[in-house]
């Protein structure tokens, strides 16, 4: 899925989200695309996460296992 990425909801993925991929939970590190200093080639674009269970993981694509639970520094769920 090219940039912007968007969750499956519609709504915008954002550095620093909190999200969970299936049951496991991350953060939402960063966004590459091609002008990011960590692109390259071989990986292409994608979004990064991070969690304690999986380390880092580069994602090119955004199915329904990845959720928003809440965005950085909100203490409730993501906005309608």
């Amino acid at each position: 899925m090219p940039a912007p990425w968007n969750y499956t909801t519609g709504e915008p993925v954002r550095r620093g989200d909190v999200v969970t991929l299936g049951h496991w939970p991350g953060v939402v590190v960063d966004l590459v695309t091609e002008s990011h200093a960590d692109w390259n080639e071989a990986t292409g674009e994608g979004v990064v996460f991070e969690g304690p269970d999986f380390g880092r993981l580069l994602a090119d694509l955004l199915g329904p296992d990845v959720r928003l639970v809440r965005r950085a520094g909100s203490a409730s769920g993501p906005s309608a």
